[in-house]
């Protein structure tokens, strides 16, 4: 737990980035010259108007797809060379050209970005609250307070 905690407060030092992904598997596509031209009209079709979303569930292989490409928020350091150096020359609200990596090509868009000293931490702690062994399962929510105010009048 403490690892994890550290690797968690290392992290949240680094620039971050709110990604959405679109990555064409060259093996699925006919190679990486095949990916590489289906991600340049992918990019085509996009700057002309067609939603990103739509876009990476239609054509996507990477996991995200599902969610239209939302990869959430990636850490410095932790994204491959080529993405990171993307990433990092590229401002919020932007649409990179395709990015060859190994086994295919990404098309990435910057939803946003922060720098590593706006994200806040949160301090967790754990509570044990010891049950009869004859209680069941279900919570049952407190009953409604009542309140003692008189109306305006």
């Amino acid at each position: 737990m403490d690892q994890t905690i550290q690797r968690i407060s290392a992290a949240a030092s680094r620039p971050q980035y709110l990604v959405g992904e679109i990555f064409l598997d060259a093996s699925r596509v006919g190679g990486q010259q095949a990916a590489m031209n289906g991600a340049n009209q992918l990019v085509q079709q996009i700057i002309q108007g067609a939603p990103f979303m739509a876009v990476a569930r239609q054509f996507s292989a990477a996991p995200s797809a599902a969610s239209g490409g939302d990869a959430g928020w990636l850490i410095q350091g932790e994204v491959p060379q080529g993405l990171q150096v993307a990433l990092d020359n590229m401002e919020a609200g932007q649409l990179s050209r395709p990015i060859p990596v190994d086994g295919g090509v990404y098309i990435i868009y910057l939803r946003d970005k922060r720098d590593g000293s706006s994200t806040s931490l949160v301090n967790l702690r754990q509570v044990m609250i010891e049950a009869d062994a004859d209680a069941s399962d279900e919570v049952t929510p407190p009953p409604p307070s009542v309140s003692t105010a008189s109306a305006p009048g």
